[in-house]
Formats: C-alpha cells, structure tokens, sequence
C-alpha cells in the first residue's frame, strides 16, 4: 500500500498501526487544547472535571493529570472563582456602609 500524500509505501499491517496512533495523537492534541482553555478560563478544579468526564478516569488519576499539564505547558490556573467575589462584595458592602 502506498501512502497517496508522501508515497511511503507501508508494509503489511503497517498502515492501520500508523493510522490508528494517527487517530489518537489527534485527539490528545484536541484534548489538551480544550484542556489548556479550562484551566486558563474556568480553573483548576473545572479542568479535572473535564478530563475525568472525557477519560472516564478516577479523580485521582485525573488531578495528577491535570497538575502534570498544568506545570508541563506554564499555565495559570484562573482562580477568581465564587469565594473571591463574596470576599469583594463583603469588603465594599462594609467599606460603603462606613464599617471600616
């Protein structure tokens, strides 16, 4: 069989071997891209949600995962999140109020 966009001619077997790491490496390049969003925009703990839903993975397997990409690409996990408002809003609310 040969390869119609390099002319490499594969062996027996050998084109459905390549193919399928193919397949796979092109879902963990799609994967990690959706992953890098999450962590970027959503946080930490949304991106280990992620990859255990799409892994059907254990939240252990899942958190060390996302640690591993986390440190492996530099990135800052968002870390606003819901507490950081409430904080923000208890502090204007007294700061108007004349509290402080």
């Amino acid at each position: 069989m040969t390869c119609l966009n390099c002319g490499y001619k594969f062996k027996a077997g050998e084109a459905l071997i390549l193919g399928n790491n193919i397949i796979e490496n092109q879902f963990k390049n799609e994967l990690d891209n959706e992953l890098k969003e999450i962590v970027e925009k959503k946080g930490k703990m949304q991106a280990i949600s992620f990859y255990k839903e799409k892994n059907r993975a254990g939240l252990r397997e899942a958190s060390e995962y996302v640690d591993d990409f986390i440190k492996k690409n530099n990135l800052t996990p968002d870390k606003g999140g819901c507490a950081g408002m409430i904080i923000l809003f208890v502090a204007l609310t007294s700061i108007a109020a004349g509290i402080f």
